[in-house]
């Protein structure tokens, strides 16, 4: 079987920082340079693939507006990063206005948590049954390396997170009998009863 690359025909993966291409193995999302101004909305720069507003570790790419700091890569209020519990703060310098919190830290709800679980007033660890979309997690509660594979609907990065084996931007399709992997109950792929077509 000869397998060829198309370059018009990429993997978009919905991030402005990132070169979309098709490669000899597959689609290529390749980084764009740290510090480059993000190409589509023309604000912030691009920080490890994603547009940041700033990143805290490098001055030249702190941007953010008076009155603001740069905590990581998000501008945030002056409180947010003064070391103490102030201005609707659930935990030091985390929470409500803030960055998220860390397992552990004091929380009201989902939102104040890095990993969006609030249990007991306390930010809680992922785990693939807490119903919540988080941690390595391609969909809800699925696609993680721990988790079971998502059904159709739900995110995924490659074939590999999805039940059907299938991946199409971004999200898990139902197995069919055109999908180019053996799935459902095929005898091959895309062959068998189920396709009603004969496997060679």
């Amino acid at each position: 079987m000869i397998s060829v690359s198309d370059p018009s025909d990429v993997y978009n993966d919905g991030e402005q920082c990132t070169s979309d291409t098709c490669g000899a193995n597959g689609p290529r999302n390749d980084p764009l340079a740290n510090g480059a101004v993000c190409p589509v909305s023309g604000a912030g720069r691009c920080w490890e693939g994603e547009c940041v507003a700033c990143w805290d570790g490098d001055p030249s790419m702190n941007n953010c507006p008076a009155a603001y700091a740069c905590d990581g890569t998000a501008c945030v209020p002056l409180h947010c990063v003064n070391n103490q519990i102030d201005g609707g703060e659930t935990d030091y310098d985390c929470g409500g206005p803030c960055r998220p919190c860390p397992p552990g830290d004091s929380c009201v709800s989902g939102a104040d948590c890095s990993d969006g679980i609030c249990a007991t007033g306390l930010c809680k660890f992922p785990i693939c049954t807490d119903g919540v979309h988080n941690d390595a997690e391609t969909g809800l509660d699925c696609g993680a390396p721990s988790c079971p594979l998502c059904p159709a609907g739900e995110g995924c990065l490659t074939g590999d997170d999805c039940e059907s084996g299938v991946c199409w931007a971004g999200i898990c399709e139902a197995p069919s009998c055109f999908d180019g992997v053996r799935n459902d109950d095929e005898a091959g792929i895309d062959c068998g009863p189920v396709c009603d077509v004969s496997c060679p």
